[in-house]
């Protein structure tokens, strides 16, 4: 039979606990002689306590602490005084689980202040890294202009350089500040009755000209006029806008994005589906995840934050995927049947 290298760790901890819990023990035992059998039991076992919990956490701390309990009740509890002893085995049991319990939360506040530090410091990283290239492009560019003013091709090749990689640097800081506020529980989004048509073909208007110079054909449906949802315009088209952002990314020159936004009975299907390299299976369990880019030109931050924003319109966002064969993102919104835009009141809705 097998272990896992977890239940090892959890074993060997627990272990540890039990031979330092029997050590003290039979130490306090032996100095009976010389400090007398009733007097500062508490002051070995309780630090011994304390410090189990500290290196091998709050389990084997108390087992540690009912390990006492019980050494107490059996090698210095009078028979005369049954009552009293054990009203005192329980008030140290008692103060011995509180020890633990405090412990934990320290500990645990110590990781979250690790991850925290860790995170910040993967963002410096990626800040640093993902800045340092669109920067070093809009320097060349603006050397280049220099020299090309009268070529018109070639000023024109400059500045279209220069605003992809200014547009990269917007899109970079956003997503930035909107994970910094994600992770603070700062993110609101102000839901208000919208008509789905006009964000889908206000969103298609954006991407269209990025399209076009990849030679990608952009397929969009839309519902009827009257199809509303409350949602966050601005949010709604941000998830929008990246997941059509890494549709064009993946999307080789010839294939074709499709947007749609599908009624349903009690909601509005949104869906992003691309003709790309598609997502292996083994990155598919992680995509959501912040910081997990399984390419070269992503941060991990995009779909992070898409999934949240979705998350607060009361949706959730899934991916299927086949290597080779494309990839679609989709997601519902509840939507308000027969509703008029005027008939329903914005309403903010932070994001935990």
């Amino acid at each position: 039979m097998s272990f896992s290298p977890v239940r090892l760790a959890a074993a060997r901890r627990y272990a540890l606990a039990i031979i330092a819990a029997v050590a003290v023990t039979f130490g306090r035992l032996q100095l009976d002689p010389i400090m007398g059998h009733t007097r500062n039991r508490h002051l070995f076992f309780l630090p011994t306590v304390m410090l189990i919990a500290w290196l091998w956490g709050f389990g084997p701390g108390l087992v540690s602490a009912f390990m006492f309990g019980a050494a107490l009740r059996v090698f210095w509890t009078p028979p005369e005084s049954f009552i009293r002893a054990n009203s005192d085995v329980a008030l140290f049991v008692l103060v011995s689980i509180a020890i633990c319990a405090t412990i934990r939360s320290l500990l645990r506040a110590r990781e979250r202040a690790d991850a925290a530090t860790h995170s910040r410091e993967q963002l410096l990283a990626v800040v640093a890294h993902d800045l340092a290239n669109p920067l070093h492009a809009v320097k060349l560019a603006e050397e280049r202009l220099r020299f090309t003013t009268r070529d018109a091709p070639a000023l024109e090749r400059s500045l279209k350089t220069i605003r992809h990689a200014t547009t990269r640097m917007e899109h970079l800081l956003r997503d930035l500040v909107d994970t910094t506020h994600i992770e603070h529980d700062e993110l609101v989004v102000t839901l208000r009755p919208e008509p789905v048509a006009e964000v889908i073909q206000e969103v298609a208007q954006i991407v269209t000209p990025q399209a076009q110079e990849l030679s990608v054909d952009l397929d969009v449906v839309v519902p009827p006029a009257d199809c509303v949802i409350d949602c966050d315009r601005d949010r709604l088209m941000q998830v929008l806008g990246n997941l059509l952002g890494n549709a064009l990314k993946f999307t080789p020159e010839g294939g074709h994005i499709a947007l749609r936004a599908l009624e349903r009975p009690e909601a509005v299907r949104f869906e992003v589906e691309d003709s790309g390299t598609g997502i292996r299976p083994e990155h598919l369990p992680y995509i959501f995840e912040r910081f997990r880019s399984f390419d070269a030109r992503g941060t991990g931050l995009g779909l992070f934050i898409a999934r949240t924003l979705v998350a607060a319109h009361s949706g959730e966002l899934n991916v299927k995927s086949r290597l080779g064969h494309g990839a679609t993102f989709w997601f519902e919104i509840p939507r308000r049947p027969g509703a008029a835009p005027t008939d329903i009141k914005p309403r903010s809705v932070p994001l935990h």
